[in-house]
């Protein structure tokens, strides 16, 4: 409980003290208990939510419902941009959705479309397919990461956080999309080279 040193909107008489209590909320059958942040008045006992506990619920709640879609959470999509060193502004040059878009994406104010997740997989799984895009868009970014990722063999490549996120891809995938980089033994770019 932290107080706000703020007087109560209604009755004017009390000070507000933050709380945050847990809230059961269902999504597409799954239920869980989220944080609800709001604040209670000493002097007339009223709950209230103030514009910052508002927007905390609603990123608790967007963020449950990214992980029963099981899309990418804002964490890690801040974590696959920073990796390639690249802005917010070019990469939504880059992939698409507007200028502010992974602003809004990493801090949780909105939910990628599930077609955008997976773009944005595919380019954390092919760092060469996200350095197409790039060049494709007019964009330049860190190439000293991209070399870094690319010159890795194609199974350590997995994912940037291994800890954090799951692999969902299939050797059987990885054989449709690069033929030459089947056995994993060569790395990417002497397999396009030789494609």
């Amino acid at each position: 409980m932290t107080n706000l040193n703020e007087l109560c909107p209604i009755c004017t008489e009390g000070h507000l003290t933050e709380q945050a209590g847990g809230n059961e909320v269902s999504y597409k059958g799954e239920t869980r208990n989220i944080a609800l942040h709001f604040s209670v008045c000493d002097s007339c006992g009223m709950e209230q939510g103030n514009a910052a506990q508002t927007l905390k619920n609603k990123r608790e709640m967007l963020e449950f419902k990214r992980t029963i879609d099981g899309l990418l959470s804002g964490e890690e999509i801040r974590e696959i941009r920073t990796h390639f060193g690249i802005t917010q502004f070019d990469l939504a040059k880059v992939l698409g959705g507007g200028p502010v878009a992974f602003s809004k994406y990493e801090k949780g104010d909105v939910s990628q479309s599930a077609s955008m997740d997976k773009l944005i997989r595919v380019c954390r799984k092919f760092p060469e397919a996200f350095d197409w895009l790039t060049k494709q868009a007019g964009v330049e970014y860190n190439k000293s990461k991209f070399l870094n990722i690319v010159s890795r063999p194609l199974e350590l490549r997995n994912y940037f956080s291994p800890a954090k996120i799951q692999n969902n891809y299939s050797i059987e995938a990885k054989q449709n999309v690069l033929p030459n980089c089947a056995n994993g033994n060569k790395n990417t770019e002497q397999a396009i080279q030789a494609a």
